[in-house]
């Protein structure tokens, strides 16, 4: 599950409106509604502020390299242009291979189309 996604079902399940949420984590209601669309990532005193509210169980923070791995498998993704494997593996410093298997993996994503509620490896960090 993405982290906005994540936020959001929290929030609602706590039964606050954005607005309410800014004010404990002491952003701005549209700083909220980024992190929720993905569009931003929270700061980690705003991660701190989330996990001391929502009781801490329930928030993961990934670690740095595994936020760099898909930073760099998103770029990777947003560059390839139908004929750039080797390019862009040397550029991001992975075998060909594994632009191949990270490509491949956002194909099957997109033609799959996921039941609400249903988990894939994703939400295991797989």
């Amino acid at each position: 599950m993405m982290t906005g996604q994540r936020i959001r079902d929290l929030r609602k399940e706590k039964r606050l409106s954005q607005t309410e949420l800014a004010d404990v984590v002491h952003v701005s209601q549209q700083t909220i509604t980024a992190w929720e669309n993905d569009k931003a990532e929270p700061s980690s005193s705003a991660i701190a502020a989330l996990a001391d509210y929502f009781g801490g169980t329930h928030v993961y923070i990934p670690k740095m390299e595994k936020l760099l791995k898909k930073v760099k498998y998103k770029a990777i993704i947003e560059e390839f242009d139908g004929g750039n494997i080797r390019k862009l593996a040397k550029k991001y410093d992975v075998s060909e291979s594994t632009v191949y298997r990270i490509l491949k993996e956002k194909l099957v994503k997109c033609s799959v189309k996921q039941i609400e509620g249903q988990m894939d490896f994703s939400d295991f960090g797989i």
